[in-house]
């Protein structure tokens, strides 16, 4: 109801033509006065705030039986007769409800009495042809499928107004997950507007303008991890990609030489470990990120080194070194970087322009093609962790972000960096 209509609703009082005929004015009838009944969505005062109570009566649940409709062959926005839907309901039997309103589905889960299910669905009416039909409710199947709702089954089903669903189905956050495409800025924003006043569900797909994007998770407004709920204005769309172009940055000190107290070296660790639990995560969640590995270093020699050397105080020079060891661009790819990252581990120091990790003789000649090179440097001198050239490669890295829109592929979208270090901090 506009303004204007509650303003004259709250007006009760019939106008001074319309009182009673004061005494001594025979010859009129004036009907009594009558104040109007106050509509229910206003207070006794008629000042049209909402009291306790007030609003649409609740909706009553009421036994349906749900069938199941298939969704499009990608499977990602889920289809009806060409129309993205993920319930369709008979307006025989829902005289009341319209396209857009969020039903309420409750019951048992099908082959466990003891598990019940609640989510709420935006539905959809179905075409003339359906309405004629027992049909009552349809699903998609993949949304019932994952809350264990089975064909033909008994369902309780209340129907509420988008703006009347009750409060712990309000969504506070929703989390998108895509993969595969690039999502500008804008995408993004046209996306989360197409959502509000909508209910979603995990696993719900959804696409606008070629771009696709699925629900993995939901907040309520208190806190909680739901499963299903309404998207409005105030809840928060956040975008998550699974397909980054990414910078693993290896810094290659002194303390990636060391040995843990279980006799292993701290770049086995690093490769081992973390390495081998990055790849069962990747396969887990189904990643699809492009992974350029770097190793970088600062080597520092004393006095009396070769020239054009940057210097250091006291009296020593150093020399930062960068060398892209790997781009990782496939779930293969990444089975094959653990044998990638120990064989340049090995042969690092060669790669700098250095013989070995150890001092040489001055007679010894420098390999084939690096005449001219500074000679390789000891263990001894190469920097510690915390002197290491660490902000200069994440700034080499940043310099390459900030042209991202140069040459730009759009089956990635999101940059990252993560850097791997020895040092305690």
């Amino acid at each position: 109801m506009s303004r204007s209509a509650i303003q004259v609703a709250s007006s009760g009082e019939a106008s001074p033509r319309d009182s009673p005929a004061a005494p001594g004015r025979a010859g009129l009838f004036r009907p009594p006065l009558v104040r109007a009944p106050t509509p229910d969505f206003l207070n006794s005062s008629g000042s049209g705030v909402p009291t306790c109570g007030s609003g649409p009566p609740p909706a009553t649940a009421s036994k349906f039986t749900v069938w199941l409709h298939q969704s499009d062959a990608r499977g990602s926005a889920p289809v009806y007769r060409n129309a993205p839907v993920d319930l369709l309901f008979n307006p025989s039997h829902f005289p009341r409800a319209v396209d857009g309103d969020v039903f309420e589905l409750s019951g048992s889960a099908e082959g466990d009495p003891k598990a019940t299910f609640q989510i709420v669905v935006s539905g959809s009416k179905c075409d003339e042809k359906e309405a004629k039909t027992r049909m009552q409710l349809t699903l998609l199947e993949g949304l019932a499928r994952r809350f264990g709702i089975a064909n033909r089954s008994s369902v309780s089903v209340k129907v509420h107004k988008v703006r009347a669903v009750p409060a712990p189905y309000h969504l506070d956050s929703v989390e998108l997950h895509f993969k595969d495409t690039y999502l500008s800025r804008s995408d993004a924003w046209r996306l989360s507007r197409a959502m509000q006043d909508r209910a979603v569900y995990i696993g719900a797909g959804f696409e606008l303008d070629k771009a696709r994007a699925a629900v993995r998770t939901l907040y309520s407004v208190g806190g909680q991890h739901v499963k299903s709920g309404v998207v409005s204005e105030l809840t928060k769309v956040i975008f998550r990609s699974r397909s980054a172009t990414m910078y693993w940055l290896w810094q290659m000190s002194r303390e990636m030489w060391s040995y843990t107290s279980e006799g292993e070296l701290y770049f086995d660790v690093a490769v081992n470990s973390f390495l081998s639990e990055y790849i069962q995560r990747w396969e887990a969640a189904d990643l699809s990120h492009c992974i350029c590995v770097i190793f970088f270093c600062r080597v520092v020699y004393p006095s009396g080194k070769p020239a054009g050397l940057r210097r250091a105080p006291p009296g020593t020079s150093y020399h930062d070194y960068y060398k892209v060891v790997k781009v990782i661009n496939e779930k293969k790819d990444i089975e094959k970087a653990r044998q990638v990252l120990k064989r340049n581990f090995i042969s690092f120091a060669s790669s700098l322009g250095c013989g070995c990790l150890f001092d040489l003789p001055s007679s010894t000649e420098a390999p084939s093609g690096l005449e001219g090179h500074p000679r390789g440097p000891p263990l001894e001198q190469f920097s510690t962790a915390k002197d290491g050239n660490l902000l200069e490669c994440v700034n080499m890295a940043l310099n390459d972000f900030e042209r991202h829109y140069v040459d730009r592929t759009l089956t990635h979208a999101g940059q990252s960096i993560m850097v791997l270090t020895a040092g305690r901090g």
